[in-house]
């Protein structure tokens, strides 16, 4: 639905698909896109990791950041924090985690080796 700080985009109906079925949703694109304005929308809590006091929280114990969050939650500059992936994969087997990470550093520029969601994520392009 378009309210009047939103701009309607084709992204929003396949993203809103894909919050209800896999455990993780990395949404990447260029800067200034929209990427967190449209997971915003769809998210019940936003974790900003590139305000320090959020980051730094998360820092010290991703997992327990996780746990506390409202799903779906919103990782926003995950690459702030990349040990949240770590967190977000182990939520997972543990139980369902809808939502997701959105950065305009695409995950192979910024994140550290070993720190995808090992097939605990889609990806869609188009």
């Amino acid at each position: 639905m378009a309210s009047a700080e939103h701009l309607p985009r084709l992204a929003d109906a396949p993203l809103a698909t894909l919050l209800r079925a896999p455990p993780a949703v990395l949404v990447t694109g260029p800067q200034a896109a929209g990427k967190t304005t449209l997971a915003r929308r769809l998210s019940s809590e936003v974790l900003s990791l590139d305000d320090p006091a959020v980051g730094d929280a998360v820092a010290a114990n991703p997992d327990a950041a996780l746990r506390r969050a409202s799903e779906p939650v919103l990782l926003d500059e995950w690459q702030e924090v990349p040990a949240v992936l770590g967190a977000v994969k182990r939520a997972y087997e543990v139980r369902p985690l809808y939502g997701g990470p959105t950065s305009a550093a695409g995950p192979l520029r910024s994140a550290p080796v070993g720190a995808d969601l090992g097939g605990r994520s889609v990806t869609r392009s188009g």
